[in-house]
């Protein structure tokens, strides 16, 4: 609404009406509403705002959603379909309409982010990033325009933004939110919450390694099979001591049935002391129906957000506990290592939830059989002591986190 006003401001200046043979209309002439004596209009709505009965040749959309509403699929859901449902065939004359979407990338499934997919071809995407990145840089535009920087890190206006007023600017924003505001990416460069310098990766497990390691699934389920729905993934995990081994996933768009075909050859392939599936979607009935045949099927309901989750398994991956295959020996890494750093922002997150199920878990359980294993070896010494022996026999070794896997 500022920007209507401000547009009839300026139609009404003397400056503006020296070039024109018009002027606006005293009968229609509101700062969301107004006309000009030549039958032009411009007319403001907000997102979800009744358009019935409008019509125009340019149809404009400005930052339809807020920055701190991005991740909420249910709000980019209401933009994208009040623009197909709605505001997309105001076109008084679709053959000669001009439509423009001006917009910060909040989210990789914003209305931007819909529209390349799904109309591809139909749009020309102009990006400005603050600073200049070769690798997001746009293509030359259909009247031969490009960006003349060259060099990254080359600022788009520098006389008005300075190097200065970027590094203000990022430290006050946080690197997320100046990606999608300032560079017109929804993710960082290196990543939102994991970024490149979490990931290490490995390149063989021996066959000793795999037989000391603590196995776990991890399984993030779906609703449906069809080729619109999430995706369903499995993740295997093994332990040893404090290092989280990535040995295997599995990740399509499954049925109900073939879903329970997957988590049972899994199995077949990466025995494991426990199988979490999250008790959502289709795990219940997942884990309903394998629940008499398979043994350690542990039914995990989240109570944080996928944030918050994403958040707690970091000071593992920064400490570099957690190792990955080498992604030139795995076909399916280089995907998850992309959702990852595109998460909270990317368009999909099964893998992720896989990933932060299964590390919170594995995580807690060899935090509890440490405690664990401390706890004895205190109260052995202490009973050694008190009763003036030198040795204690204690049965430490009996105790493992494998109690944790069954709760």
């Amino acid at each position: 609404m500022k920007d209507s006003q401000n547009c009839r401001l300026l139609v009404e200046s003397d400056w503006y009406k020296s070039l024109v043979d018009w002027e606006l209309a005293d009968d229609q002439n509101l700062k969301e509403y107004f006309k000009n004596t030549r039958q032009g209009a411009r007319i403001c709505v907000s997102v979800g705002g009744k358009v019935t009965g409008q019509g125009g040749t340019r149809l404009v959309v400005d930052d339809p959603i807020d920055g701190k509403d991005a991740l909420s699929a249910t709000k980019r859901e209401t933009v994208i379909d009040w623009y197909k449902s709605a505001f997309s065939s105001r076109a008084s004359d679709p053959q000669n309409t001009a439509r423009v979407i001006v917009m910060q990338r909040v989210h990789e499934q914003d209305l931007t982010g819909w529209l390349v997919e799904n109309q591809a071809g139909m749009w020309e995407v102009l990006k400005l990033p603050a600073v200049y990145e070769p690798e997001n840089a746009s293509p030359p535009t259909s009247i031969g325009w490009v960006d003349p920087r060259t060099r990254a890190g080359e600022l788009l206006w520098e006389s008005r933004m300075g190097p200065t007023q970027i590094e203000e600017q990022q430290r006050s924003m946080g690197a997320i939110m100046f990606a999608g505001q300032y560079q017109q990416r929804p993710v960082p460069s290196d990543g939102a919450i994991f970024r490149d310098a979490m990931f290490q990766f490995y390149d063989d497990i021996t066959q000793a390694q795999r037989n000391q390691m603590h196995i776990v699934h991890s399984w993030d389920m779906a609703f449906k099979g069809s080729s619109d729905s999430d995706y369903v993934v499995g993740q295997v995990w093994g332990r040893i001591g404090t290092s989280f081994y990535l040995l295997d996933q599995i990740r399509g768009q499954m049925s109900f049935p073939q879903t329970v075909v997957a988590v049972v050859d899994l199995i077949k392939r990466w025995p494991a002391k426990a199988i979490y599936i999250e008790d959502k979607a289709n795990g219940p009935a997942v884990i309903a129906a394998l629940r008499q045949r398979i043994p350690a099927i542990v039914p995990v309901t989240p109570k944080e957000s996928k944030e918050a989750r994403a958040h707690a398994v970091t000071p593992l991956m920064e400490a570099g506990n957690v190792l990955f295959p080498n992604p030139d020996r795995r076909s399916w890494m280089p995907s998850l290592l992309d959702e990852l750093k595109r998460f909270p922002r990317g368009a999909h997150d099964d893998q992720v939830d896989a990933l932060t199920q299964a590390l919170t878990r594995i995580a807690l359980g060899a935090t509890r059989a440490a405690l664990s294993s401390t706890m004895i070896a205190s109260r052995g010494a202490e009973i050694a002591s008190s009763w003036g022996s030198t040795s204690w026999g204690g049965d430490a070794t009996k105790w493992s986190d494998d109690d944790d896997d069954n709760e």
